[in-house]
């Protein structure tokens, strides 16, 4: 238990009524889905005698102290703001558009997801692109931070980023990446390669 940071769940009802039991409805877990997905792997060799600290918290759904237990939850992974917007509706709406409309393409949300056989289209480069030929703010692409966090309103919550903007986008991204070694002075070559 020393070396486990536990799982952490929120839930919309918990009813502790029952002796023993602990029942609750509408719950995601925020901190702890890897222990989870490892204990249903080895559910075989799993005992009775294991014992795993758990929080679970009674919040309304719509809270804003969810994204703040999540934050806090997940201190021990070091957690980046990329993976906090990954499920926001805004980048599950754009990675739906591309997959039903260019199936070519791989609308990345998460770190280490992954499709065969399909480009893949980060959206932490689609961010840059974005911030770059949309916002007109090319030096502000060095702080992925930014990115996600303070500037991600005024990047990807506009209704013209579409998937089908990110596609072109990404396309002619990849367009002027062939030209690069033309670029003179040398010096502005490396400022363009990331």
């Amino acid at each position: 238990m020393l070396y486990h940071n536990g799982i952490t769940i929120v839930c919309n009802q918990l009813d502790t009524s029952e002796d023993g039991k602990i029942k609750i409805a509408d719950y995601a877990v925020v901190n702890g889905c890897q222990s989870l997905s490892c204990l249903y792997d080895k559910k075989n060799h799993v005992t009775k005698d294991l014992r795993i600290l758990t929080r679970i918290i009674e919040v309304e759904s719509n809270s804003e102290l969810i994204p703040k237990i999540t934050y806090n939850s997940n201190n021990q992974n070091g957690i980046k703001v990329r993976d906090f917007r990954s499920n926001t509706a805004t980048q599950v709406r754009i990675q739906r558009e591309i997959d039903e409309n260019y199936p070519q393409y791989f609308y990345q949300i998460k770190s280490g997801e992954v499709s065969k056989n399909r480009t893949v289209i980060d959206n932490k480069i689609a961010g840059q692109i974005l911030l770059t030929f949309d916002k007109r703010e090319p030096w502000s692409i060095q702080s992925n931070n930014k990115i996600f966090d303070e500037l991600y309103q005024t990047i990807f919550a506009r209704p013209e980023v579409t998937g089908g903007r990110i596609v072109t986008l990404f396309k002619l991204y990849k367009e002027i990446q062939k030209d690069l070694g033309k670029i003179q002075p040398e010096l502005f070559r490396a400022c363009c390669t990331t």
